[in-house]
């Protein structure tokens, strides 16, 4: 019997020990989305502030808004869903990155999504995910006009 409990425990252990490594994983990922969203957001700026092109000083613009309200939400959700601080730093922005900023935006989001899309518990930032992902492709084809 005594062997039986020892081996139940082990497995517990066990079981426990890999969803918090699980669970450590998928929230480094949802920071690492977040800190790419705020850093983007002044390279985003930037490139608004800067543009002689009226379409695309229109798409930064909604570019600059949008990838601060996915900030916002996604940010609020983990701290919620995950009780823990959110500190990030900066990077320093590029003048041309617009293209570079979103594909990398819908890649770590796309990623980010593969982890998190069959947990429950995670339903809320796949929407905001899905929203992220079609809107960085929307956005990805208007900069493309001239």
């Amino acid at each position: 019997m005594k062997n039986i409990n020892k081996l139940i425990e082990e497995s517990v252990r066990t079981a426990l020990k890999e969803e918090t490594e699980m669970a450590v994983s998928i929230n480094n990922k949802i920071v690492d989305l977040i800190s790419m969203l705020h850093n983007s957001q002044k390279d985003l700026r930037e490139l608004h502030w800067n543009t002689r092109n009226y379409a695309r000083h229109k798409v930064t613009d909604d570019a600059v808004t949008s990838v601060f309200e996915w900030e916002d939400t996604m940010a609020e959700v983990y701290i919620k869903n995950s009780g823990n601080e959110l500190l990030i730093n900066d990077t320093k922005p590029t003048e041309k990155d617009f293209q570079k900023i979103l594909e990398q935006i819908s890649e770590m989001a796309s990623n980010l999504k593969e982890d998190i899309s069959d947990k429950l518990e995670y339903d809320r930032m796949c929407a905001v995910i899905d929203d992220i992902l079609e809107n960085c492709s929307k956005m990805l084809y208007l900069g493309e006009m001239e």
